[in-house]
């Protein structure tokens, strides 16, 4: 039987099989890092606390305004998106993709599934 972060490791490989996702990790929300598949010159702690940092900044705002909390956030670029999705009260899952906005719904879909996954492995 796996332990948690291997099931961790592979609900996010898994998602990095879905086409245009290049990178995504499991963070807590004070932006420690759980569990990753970011590669290259990008490193795995940097992403997770911006991927953090974004969501707080978004839950403050929110507040703010008396609007409740924040389930998903996407920060479009020139280049892809960063998407943060909640994971219950204590983490994210942080994605780094590379599709046009106007074709996301595949890949929120994945990411709501892997999600799933991760709640229920936690």
């Amino acid at each position: 039987m796996p332990t948690i972060s291997e099931a961790l490791e592979k609900v996010l490989d898994d998602l990095l099989a879905t086409r245009d996702i290049e990178a995504s990790a499991l963070v807590s929300r004070d932006g420690l890092l759980m569990a990753s598949n970011v590669t290259g010159s990008l490193r795995p702690e940097t992403f997770a606390a911006l991927g953090a940092s974004i969501s707080d900044a978004a839950e403050n705002a929110l507040a703010k305004l008396d609007r409740g909390t924040v389930n998903r956030i996407i920060v479009e670029t020139g280049d892809g998106n960063i998407i943060t999705e909640s994971v219950g009260t204590k983490a994210l899952l942080v994605t780094l993709t590379k599709r046009d906005p106007s074709e996301l719904r595949p890949i929120l879909s994945e990411i709501e599934k892997a999600v799933k996954k991760v709640k229920k492995t936690l």
